[in-house]
């Protein structure tokens, strides 16, 4: 039987002037920048878990590879070999850091005093999450590192009011975006902390996402409110505001914040997961105006309707994100939405917010032309006549009326009138029958129609 002979396209050796070279050492063969091209197809945890360890060549390459150690991929519970290899890096050029995970102090501590250890002086953005580690510790390394710093994330790291204040000391000068999301210690909520003897009058802050203290600790609602106030330059702000009461934020907001493009205050038991600001690239695109771009409070039920009114006030022609979920019952934003004009919106939620009536969305809708998602989910007096007014929408791709009273007549004139329909979520909504179902699944693709709360949440 005939037997193809083995390929010579890859030989285990190439010849040279002095013997044999193991092709495993191209890495010394090729030019470095050749070299960190081939490596950089591989994916990092790939390339760090596995090539460090097939020569000594491969190993002094990678752990000294500028471009692999400058911005270090994020990795959630980091397994061993990763902290091995960062510990023995060349870190020089180092300019992010991120790590998370639930990591213990014992293992933080150890990163933590690397960093300073190799002097990363360098690093512009620092991200820890689900981290614990000693408060000294933290701002002795930030002392260190802290000098070119200008993004900062401690979600879930409980961080006291006292060490807040210092970090915002040590890097006023160069931090622009702050998150501190659900952080403060469980140790601070019974310790007498006072006001600091300074505060910064002026912080270059650009973006923010805080975890506000309840008002029954009005120490700690003082410090984060001298926070903002020393924020000239706010562009994007988003609060887990533990109480529903949010005037007091409004209040500074307007009065030290000119520049602000979004707003972001929810008053639910649980925070989103994702931070809507940092992380979003539309977003960090900043304009000079100082116009509102993004509005979005949740379950703002003891909040005076004046204070979201002035906060709306005069930004209709900027808007282009419009959240106001969970409104209580009476309230007059309602009214106040559709007698305004709304030329630049795109994107407008009003889940849980039962005071809006037939008429207030039908006007609503009317003046903003440009609409691409709509959220109504449990709004329930969202009818078919409503339905009609969005099938008018040239831009609109995504609808939610989930628990509402539409039925399969107001669907089917919406699938049929709207041709750049993408998605729709219809679950709960009784009186459609199931061919209008099957008719949507069709038409936009089973996957992209909603009928159950498994595939919408």
């Amino acid at each position: 039987m005939f037997k193809p002979k083995r390929s010579t396209l890859l030989p285990p050796t190439i010849p040279s002037a002095n013997g044999k070279i193991s092709i495993q050492n191209f890495v010394s063969l090729l030019p470095q920048e050749i070299v960190g091209i081939i490596f950089s197809h591989l994916p990092f945890d790939e390339l760090l878990r596995h090539c460090p360890e097939v020569s000594k060549t491969w190993h002094n390459f990678i752990m000294n590879w500028g471009p692999l150690w400058k911005e270090p991929h994020y990795l959630t519970n980091p397994p061993p070999h990763y902290f091995r290899y960062m510990l023995s890096a060349n870190l020089r050029c180092l300019s992010v850091f991120r790590v998370g995970g639930y990591l213990n102090e014992e293992k933080m501590v150890k990163l933590l005093q690397m960093l300073v250890d190799k002097k990363c002086e360098n690093i512009r953005k620092l991200e820890l999450y689900y981290c614990r580690f000693p408060s000294s510790v933290f701002l002795r390394t930030l002392g260190y590192i802290g000098n070119q710093m200008t993004h900062l994330r401690l979600d879930e790291c409980e961080i006291d009011l006292e060490t807040m204040s210092q970090v915002i000391q040590y890097t006023q000068n160069t931090l622009i975006e702050l998150s501190i999301l659900n952080g403060e210690s469980s140790n601070s909520w019974t310790q007498p902390w006072i006001l600091p003897s300074t505060f910064p009058s002026k912080l270059k802050l650009r973006s923010i996402s805080l975890t506000m203290p309840r008002l029954h600790r009005p120490i700690a609602a003082t410090i984060y409110g001298l926070l903002i106030a020393a924020c000239p330059d706010l562009r994007h702000i988003y609060l887990f505001h533990r109480d529903n009461d949010a005037s007091g934020l409004f209040r500074i907001l307007r009065a030290h914040c000119p520049l602000l493009e979004s707003i972001c205050v929810d008053a639910t038991l649980f925070m989103d997961e994702v931070n809507p600001f940092y992380d979003n690239p539309q977003m960090q695109k900043e304009t000079t105006r100082g116009r509102l771009r993004e509005f979005a409070i949740k379950c703002l039920k003891e909040t005076p309707d004046e204070y979201i009114e002035a906060a709306l006030d005069n930004q209709q022609e900027t808007l282009r994100i419009l959240r106001l979920e969970e409104l209580p019952e009476p309230c007059r934003i309602p009214s106040f939405v559709s007698q305004h004009a709304w030329p630049q919106l795109r994107e407008v939620s009003l889940k849980d917010s039962p005071e809006f009536e037939e008429d207030h969305l039908c006007a609503f809708f009317e003046k903003a032309p440009l609409l691409e998602v709509i959220n109504l989910s449990r709004v329930g007096r969202t009818t078919d006549r409503v339905l009609e007014v969005m099938s008018k929408l040239k831009h609109l791709e995504g609808v939610d009326v989930s628990h509402t009273s539409v039925t399969g007549v107001g669907v089917r004139m919406l699938l049929e009138q709207c041709r750049t329909l993408i998605w729709l979520g219809v679950n709960g909504c009784y009186s459609i029958e199931p061919d209008v179902i099957r008719y949507a699944q069709d038409l936009l693709g089973q996957c992209q129609v909603y009928d159950s709360d498994y595939d919408l949440y």
